[in-house]
Formats: C-alpha cells, sequence, structure tokens
C-alpha cells in the first residue's frame, strides 16, 4: 500500500513539473503596450489668441546705416508691394566686405597649417606616456635608476604642456575664423538690406528724406499708407521668435456659433521690441506683437473681434516620434523602454530635438523599425523583463 502512494505521490509531482515548465514562461511576462516605430513628418504648433485692429499707417524705417543713393518714390506716390522704395549706398560696405573676405581667408590658411602641429603635438604626448608607463614597469622592477624614471616624467610634462597649447592656440584660430565669417556675413546681410521695397500696396505720404540724406537703423523714413484693412495682432513669447519671419503662412480659427471657421493668414510683421504682460497665474511674461494679415474679408470679423492663430514653429520630415509617455528622465538626460525581437525590456538612452502637444521628436538613440514601450512609467517594468506577446 505505502509503495503504491509512492507511485502516485510521485506521478503527481511529475505532473506539477511538467505543468510548471509549460506555465512558467507566461508567468513570468508582462502585459504592456508596444509600439513600432517608423518615420514621419512631425510639427511644431502654437496657438495663440488674436484680435482685430485696423491698419491704415505703415512707417518705414532704414533697415542700416548710409547715405541715400536712390530715392524712387515722391510723397503721394501709389507703389505696389515689392517696388523698390529707395537704396542705401553700399559702396564702403562692399570695400569692408572684401576686405573682411580678404581676411577670413587668412584666418581660414592659418587654422588650417596649425592642424599638423597640433596632431604632431598628441603623437608625441602619446609617445611620451607610453614611454612613461614603460619606465615606470622597469622602476618598479628595479631595472632602471631612479634619474632615468625622472627623465621620462619631465618629458611627458613637457609633451603634455606643449600639447595644451597646440589645443589653445588652435581654439584661438578657430575663434578668429568664426568672428571673421561673422563680419562677412553681416556685411553681407548689410548690403542686401540696402534696398527696401514696399512690403504692401499703398502711397506714400511724410516722406521725410531725399537723395544724399544720412540715414541709421530706424531712422523714420515715410510712411506707407493704404485704405483701412483689418489686421489681427496677436502676442508671441519671446523664445517662439525666432521660428517665426514675415510672410510665413497660418492657420486661422474663428467661432461662429457652435462652429469654428479656418481660414489662411499670413505673418506681416514682427515688431522689433516686447511688452510685458500678466498671464492668468500671475505671471508676469515678455511678449513680441506679431500682425497677422488675412485675405478673405467676408470672415465673420470687425475691430475688437478674436480668433486664434496657429502658428507651424517646426516641421520635420521622416522624424522618429515616440510619445510623451514613452520617455522618462535617467540620470541627466532621458531614456525610453526599448523591445528586442524576442520581447525583453531593455533601458534605451535618448537625446530629444523637440517637443509637440503629444510626441517627442527623438534626435538619437532610436532607429526607423525599433519597438518601444508606450508607457515609460510602468510601475512593474525594469531591464530583463520579457513582455508577453513576443
Amino acid at each position: 500500500m505505502r509503495k503504491k502512494w509512492r507511485y502516485v505521490i510521485l506521478a503527481g509531482v511529475v505532473v506539477i513539473a511538467v505543468a510548471a515548465a509549460f506555465f512558467w514562461p507566461d508567468m513570468q511576462t508582462i502585459e504592456a503596450e508596444t509600439m513600432t516605430i517608423e518615420p514621419r513628418q512631425v510639427s511644431k504648433t502654437m496657438t495663440e489668441e488674436a484680435v482685430v485692429q485696423p491698419e491704415t499707417n505703415q512707417i518705414i524705417s532704414a533697415p542700416i546705416s548710409g547715405e541715400i543713393a536712390e530715392l524712387a518714390i515722391e510723397e503721394g506716390q501709389s507703389v505696389a508691394a515689392g517696388d523698390v522704395l529707395f537704396k542705401i549706398d553700399t559702396r564702403d560696405m562692399a570695400q569692408q566686405k572684401a576686405l573682411a573676405e580678404k581676411s577670413l581667408s587668412v584666418q581660414v590658411a592659418q587654422a588650417q597649417a596649425q592642424v599638423p602641429a597640433a596632431e604632431l603635438a598628441l603623437s608625441q604626448m602619446e609617445q611620451a606616456k607610453k614611454n612613461l608607463e614603460r619606465m615606470q614597469g622597469l622602476a618598479e622592477a628595479g631595472a632602471i635608476a631612479q634619474a632615468e624614471l625622472e627623465a621620462a616624467e619631465y618629458a611627458y610634462a613637457d609633451a603634455r604642456t606643449a600639447y595644451e597649447a597646440a589645443q589653445k592656440n588652435q581654439a584661438y584660430l578657430q575663434s578668429m575664423v568664426s568672428s571673421a565669417r561673422l563680419q562677412v556675413s553681416q556685411l553681407a546681410s548689410d548690403i542686401k538690406q540696402s534696398t527696401v521695397l514696399a512690403p504692401r500696396d499703398g502711397f506714400i505720404k511724410n516722406l521725410m528724406i531725399r537723395e544724399g540724406s544720412f540715414v541709421t537703423p530706424q531712422t523714420e523714413t515715410c510712411v506707407l499708407s493704404t485704405e483701412e484693412s483689418l489686421l489681427l495682432e496677436v502676442l508671441v513669447a519671446t523664445e517662439d521668435i525666432p521660428y517665426l519671419k514675415a510672410g510665413d503662412k497660418v492657420e486661422l480659427k474663428i467661432k461662429q456659433g457652435e462652429d469654428k471657421l479656418t481660414a489662411v493668414g499670413e505673418i506681416r510683421e514682427i515688431m522689433p521690441y516686447a511688452v510685458e504682460k500678466v498671464s492668468s497665474l500671475g505671471l508676469t511674461e515678455r511678449k513680441v506683437p506679431v500682425k497677422v494679415a488675412y485675405t478673405d474679408k467676408n470672415l465673420p470679423l470687425a475691430p475688437g473681434y478674436s480668433a486664434d492663430v496657429v502658428f507651424t514653429l517646426v516641421v520635420a520630415d521622416q522624424a522618429l516620434a515616440v510619445p510623451k509617455t514613452a520617455v522618462f528622465a535617467y540620470e541627466e538626460g532621458y531614456a525610453v523602454w526599448k523591445v528586442d525581437a524576442a520581447g525583453w525590456v531593455m533601458l534605451q538612452v535618448v537625446t530629444q530635438e523637440f517637443k509637440t502637444a503629444n510626441d517627442i521628436v527623438i534626435r538619437a538613440g532610436l532607429a526607423s523599425g525599433d519597438v518601444i514601450l508606450v508607457n515609460g512609467s510602468q510601475v512593474d517594468i525594469a531591464e530583463g523583463v520579457k513582455i508577453k506577446g513576443f
């Protein structure tokens, strides 16, 4: 009887072991939502409320310093958008640009000539270091005198000092190249701005310059007047202004009853100053007035009316974007949970490019086809965990 029960118990143990071997892998897996990363276009947008204001006059200011070389307008003259209003003499600037370009060529040549010297200094320092390490080994074995070890130490110190000096010299020369490039770029920009064009249709009044007049940046030269039209004025945070420029298209959203009409607008002007505004949270913010024009005059807008303006700040083609929920802080940067082909979880450090309302565009750390966890903060996830379904 005892032998019979022994066989029964043994059979039970075998059944439990087989069942455990069969079901244990599933018991060790965790359910989690995953996604496969595929390149796509991602846009970062910003929506701000704008107020409709009438516009009749626009002051035309000089963009750079210089004498008026050519005046193409007169009081009361009608002009079309893109017509030349006046030109500023750029002969001195052209000469300065030519000299700056020569200086840039010299600086580039000097910087390039320094490269072999820096490479040689690096090679000599590395050789001195290897020799020092060899001599240290010999000194420990008692194979050389202390004076020989000290000579190797001095040689390495001298080589390292020479390399650091070469590095500093190279950095200095590179800074000189950057400065020269900046000067050439600034002069080229000034020359390009020397021809002032009419920003829109209108007629000239309050003409305050003539040929030979000397102007400086922001000198008021005339007023461009139009028949009364309407513009939207919107306040944009100073940190977002670098992403915008006159001529950019924007989307307008106008509430009409329970519906919202949409239309296309265009940035007409970005004011060269900021104003302080207090937010709904009581925080003081600095914002720049931006004027937005629209062509559809049948829109239900009048002075004092409001509309939402949607600005597109950044557009990235073939971007690798992940949900914001997938990214979490890790050490001094960010990371996601990556899943390999077998379903095993591993931590992957990533570098962010920019954020949208729902996504984060990844600059480095992930590739097309990678699988990640959608919820990076899931409590039962850790490296080495297996995800169910793989």
